[in-house]
């Protein structure tokens, strides 16, 4: 598998979690507003969900077959918080961080 990292180009990718499972595809990629580096991917769980979690791009990789992989299950992720605008305010990153029992600080 290769380790190639997420970044705008994802947009549209397949997502599965670690034990192959489809979770949806990558609706958009997130920047954090102060080092510009991509942080999360918002989820597009598919046409019956309008929801669109976040995944932190720590740990992900996109595998040789063009799928990102993520490294939750797609039972958590379904779950996970979203971000009501293009950039999470701090407040909706920490609830992800904390979520997902990510640290809090970049």
């Amino acid at each position: 598998m290769s380790e190639t990292p997420a970044h705008e180009s994802t947009v549209g990718t397949k997502v599965v979690d670690v034990q192959g499972h489809t979770v949806g595809k990558v609706a958009d990629v997130l920047y954090d507003d102060r080092t510009l580096e991509p942080r999360w991917v918002a989820i597009n769980l598919g046409l019956l969900h309008r929801h669109q979690p976040l995944v932190p791009l720590q740990e992900t990789y996109v595998s040789d077959d063009g799928h990102l992989v993520v490294p939750f299950p797609a039972s958590t992720i379904k779950h996970a918080p979203s971000a009501q605008g293009m950039t999470p305010t701090e407040s909706e990153a920490l609830e992800v961080a904390r979520y997902y029992g990510l640290p809090e600080h970049n």
